[in-house]
């Protein structure tokens, strides 16, 4: 049985505070995945103590348990929820899915192969190849992200390499890195603007600085209600979901592979076709 339905069986057996607490489960669910015992007992005003004891009445030894099980319901689910707010991995496993290690790690890989999945099925091909001449328009590109979305930059632009185009990687955590690249987030500029849990809020802020300099930007996350996404005159969307973790890139690098395909297809494309010269000549300045 999961999360949900675990706490609507239980709902009616639970003290006043403890169903506050199990309203504000049901509500959150994505954030339960990632929020302290300490912030959730801020957000609510409730004790740590009796969420701990709404955690056993709801039949878990454990508030990393309880969280487990979030994480669990959400991937199973195949949602995908953006979280701003003090996020954190954890790769607790309950005893009782150690029972049986082949049936845990196979649920695993049908669960990444689900992600894989969903998102190939909603691929849109003309979103892609607009994307791939936008950035092949741009002399200037700036690819920003930090943590697992900044090594994800940092392969786009390994890739990005492969077909003349030269960008700079700003990782969004360092202030020297940011400071150094401002400058260039003009009219006449691309950014790259990549935000994987957890969303980083200096990467929302250095997007929403982009936008206000009329700096084009394309936007690849995991959710179209990321903070980002407003700002962002593309927006590329991969599931990155996982019960064990904070993320996984396997969808992520899958888009970032089909995107530089589409670069290289439309460069190639447009090298191969005279009449296409003076009409697409910004885009020969990279290729």
């Amino acid at each position: 049985m999961d999360i949900i339905s675990t706490i609507k069986e239980k709902y009616s057996g639970l003290t006043r505070k403890q169903k506050q607490i199990a309203d504000f489960m049901l509500d959150h669910i994505e954030r339960m995945s990632f929020l302290t015992l300490r912030e959730l007992s801020k957000e609510t005003g409730i004790t740590p103590m009796t969420i701990l004891n709404t955690c056993t009445a709801l039949g878990y030894s454990s508030f990393n348990e309880m969280k487990y099980e979030s994480r669990k319901y959400l991937s199973l689910q195949e949602k995908v929820e953006v979280q701003r707010f003090n996020e954190y991995s954890s790769t607790y496993i309950p005893s009782y899915e150690l029972d049986d290690q082949k049936k845990l790690l196979r649920e695993i890989c049908n669960e990444e192969s689900g992600q894989m999945t969903s998102m190939m099925s909603g691929l849109d091909e003309g979103k892609i190849l607009e994307a791939a001449e936008v950035i092949l328009t741009y002399k200037q590109v700036v690819i920003c992200g930090r943590g697992i979305s900044k090594l994800l930059g940092d392969f786009l632009a390994i890739r990005f390499a492969g077909s003349g185009i030269a960008p700079i990687v700003m990782d969004t955590e360092l202030n020297d890195s940011v400071n150094g690249l401002l400058a260039m987030l003009q009219e006449n500029a691309l950014l790259i603007a990549i935000s994987f849990p957890d969303h980083y809020l200096m990467t929302d802020k250095i997007v929403e600085y982009a936008k206000g300099e009329k700096c084009k930007i394309i936007g690849i996350t995991s959710s179209e209600r990321a903070g980002i996404a407003p700002y962002c005159d593309l927006l590329l969307i991969a599931p990155s979901n996982t019960r064990l973790f904070l993320n996984t890139p396997s969808a992520a690098v899958a888009l970032l592979n089909i995107l530089t395909s589409a670069v290289e297809i439309m460069a190639r494309y447009y090298r191969g076709n005279d009449s296409l010269s003076e009409k697409f000549g910004k885009l020969f300045q990279n290729v």
